[in-house]
């Protein structure tokens, strides 16, 4: 998971990044994790997808549901 942040002329990922597990069977999976695991005002948008496959992203944004 990348995060961003701002100081409202530069935007830089979020660091240091961390590993982690999950026991997502799949990218919908995997989303839905990451996403109910945000702090709802802290959500803007998030995708899973395969490299090499992003036209099947499975995409969430504002209000959570999978676009």
């Amino acid at each position: 998971m990348t995060t961003y942040h701002s100081d409202g002329t530069r935007i830089a990922t979020g660091a240091p990044f961390t590993e982690a597990r999950t026991r997502a069977a799949d990218g919908d999976e995997l989303l839905a994790e990451v996403w109910d695991s945000r702090t709802p005002g802290r959500r803007v948008a998030a995708a899973a997808f395969v490299p090499g496959q992003l036209s099947q992203a499975v995409i969430r944004h504002g209000g959570g549901e999978p676009a």
